[in-house]
């Protein structure tokens, strides 16, 4: 079964990191003390992190244990109620399903309601602009008529500003009634994919109208992202969305990156490939003990070389754990072309195209290879087998791509002869970046070692990368 599409996490009571993959707890009570010593004052804390870095399973995480030691929390998440029109409507609601309805609340709400109604009734606009250009009957009528509507704005705002206060008033007096000297916390997650109105909003709303004792609010963010939809709402690129942000939010606190190869791990197993690998019939396959350890080595070679950021990793390899799943049980493929294949779609979508149609010869298909790929892939360090790993796969990709269709070779001449002095033969090829020497070794292992599978030519792997072909036939 496929799980390319993150899961929802609750995590045990009682156990709230038991599947703390990423060793993130220290920083959950390092967050629990911080909150701790805000809660006299309330506070807004903001943790910043990429998409797909696993904010949404930290907080989950950190709210569980919170609750494990009696917090009263709530888990918001913003942007499965960006349709509603006023963000109000929807904290209030979060509040009421914790705490339930009692009198306290039914009067803090009824007061909210009449914020809510206040602040979303149409503002006059334009009224000057309205008379541009008109004779000057007209501009004394629009004088007059902006200073009655300027007269009446003024009375609004003192009712507004006695209601916000009447507002923050009361929320103050039942969080102090429900609290247990320990703060409420509240968890807002994915606010930077809201629609730009939505997000502006229910910033807005944080810090006007809930900036009291007792509650802190925790945004789990990608800043970036969310500087965007804030030059959005406001129509300008120029604006400086980091500082606007910045009004908003006390403490910013960015997530630490996972070690890559912990990351693999964990999206290893999100993504499922045991029941891949191991499955009936599959684990029949030639090589198919290194099979996994083949696609952990070239995943995280590509990806750490690349520098890749979290949303396109998940992409990238949910991709490749679609293309593997709809290769028939009994197929021989090797794993690092696949990938190597799904990442050249991803990154260089082009000189996938060019491939896949046959529009290179063989030395202008290295050519576009080594310039597409990282340098620092093809740069060998005693501890790193990057390069060797990459040239394998290359040299898979060589030998599938000679094969226009079944038995019927693009260059029949692109074969090994004999070399003195050396174990394997050597190709009518050049290369800038990755060692000849090394690409004829793995040459000479790929011909020999893979029963002549690569005769068969790409179509039959690009095809089910495509989704051309149907599961498993």
């Amino acid at each position: 079964m496929l799980h390319c599409k993150d899961k929802d996490i609750n995590p045990e009571a009682g156990h709230p990191f038991s599947e703390d993959k990423l060793n993130r707890e220290p920083i959950a009570e390092m967050l629990t003390r911080l909150i701790d010593n805000l809660s006299h004052s309330g506070a807004v804390i903001a943790i910043d992190g990429e998409w797909g870095v696993g904010k949404t399973t930290f907080v989950r995480m950190w709210k569980q244990s919170l609750v494990d030691s009696e917090y009263r929390t709530l888990y918001f998440n913003a942007w499965e109620s960006d349709y509603i029109d006023d963000p109000l409507i929807a904290l209030l609601g979060e509040l009421k399903d914790v705490v339930g309805d009692n009198s306290k609340f039914k009067s803090l709400a009824a007061n909210g309601g009449k914020v809510a109604l206040r602040f979303g009734a149409e503002i006059v606009k334009g009224v000057v602009q309205k008379y541009t250009g008109v004779d000057s009957d007209a501009i004394k009528a629009t004088i007059d008529e902006t200073a009655n509507v300027f007269s009446n704005q003024v009375d609004q705002y003192k009712e507004q500003k006695l209601e916000l206060q009447e507002f923050k008033t009361k929320l103050s007096e039942y969080v102090a009634f429900e609290s247990n000297d320990k703060p409420i916390v509240f968890f807002i997650d994915e606010l930077d994919r809201c629609n730009p109105f939505f997000a502006v909003k229910l910033l807005e709303r944080i810090k006007h109208l809930f900036e009291v004792p007792n509650i802190i609010f925790v945004l789990a963010v990608n800043i970036n992202q969310l500087q965007f939809a804030i030059q959005g709402y406001f129509g300008s690129p120029n604006l400086n969305g980091r500082e606007y942000i910045k009004r908003f939010v006390d403490f910013e606190f960015r997530l630490p990156v996972p070690d890559i190869e912990k990351y693999l791990d964990f999206i290893y197993e999100k993504n499922d490939f045991d029941s891949y690998f191991k499955s009936s019939g599959r684990n029949s396959f030639y090589d198919v003990e290194d099979k996994p350890e083949t696609f952990r080595s070239i995943a995280k070679d590509l990806i750490s070389c690349s520098r890749m950021n979290f949303r396109s990793v998940n992409r990238l390899i949910s991709l490749f754990r679609i293309a593997i799943n709809t290769f028939p049980v009994n197929s021989y493929i090797h794993i690092d072309l696949v990938f190597l294949l799904c990442y050249l779609k991803f990154e260089n979508p082009q000189i996938y195209i060019n491939v896949t149609e046959g529009n290179y010869k063989i030395q202008e298909l290295i050519d576009e290879i080594e310039e597409a790929l990282p340098v620092s892939i093809f740069e060998s360090k005693d501890y790193n087998m990057s390069d060797r790993h990459i040239a394998f796969a290359i040299a898979s990709l060589l030998l599938c791509y000679n094969y226009s269709s079944r038995m019927i070779e693009r260059e029949p001449d692109f074969k090994g002869t004999p070399k003195e002095g050396s174990r394997f033969d050597t190709y009518p090829i050049k290369t800038k970046r990755l060692k000849k020497e090394l690409l004829e070794e793995a040459l000479h292992y790929r011909r020999n070692g893979a029963r002549g599978y690569y005769q068969d030519g790409l179509t039959m792997i690009t095809s089910r990368i495509d989704l051309l072909q149907a599961y498993g036939r």
